[in-house]
């Protein structure tokens, strides 16, 4: 097998491990929907502190930033571009500005 080859099966299983955090992240989603609506009924009927509320509004909060940074990771891996390949190899990427010019 070719480094390069290693590195693509490499990024897409981090791929599929994103992938599968997303789809366990998309299972808790209606949980903390409900509870985010039915919290929000309940503060607005002064029947819940609004502590209350603003951990469970938190929760929901985190969980979509979850979501959206696994999805973001997984696009990322999938794509296997240089400088995922520079990082799974463990070698020093190239910064932008430096790839066109030489150090002499």
């Amino acid at each position: 097998m070719s480094s390069r080859l290693m590195v693509v099966v490499a990024s897409r299983v981090l791929c599929a491990f994103f992938l599968y955090t997303v789809f366990g992240t998309l299972t808790t989603l209606p949980l903390l929907i409900n509870t985010f609506l039915r919290d929000w009924q309940m503060m607005t009927n002064h029947v819940l502190p609004a502590s209350t509320f603003q951990v469970n509004a938190l929760a929901f909060g985190t969980t979509v930033l979850r979501l959206a940074v696994d999805l973001l990771l997984a696009f990322v891996f999938y794509q296997c571009g240089p400088r995922v390949a520079a990082f799974l190899t463990g070698e020093a990427a190239m910064s932008d500005s430096a790839e066109g010019s030489s150090i002499a």
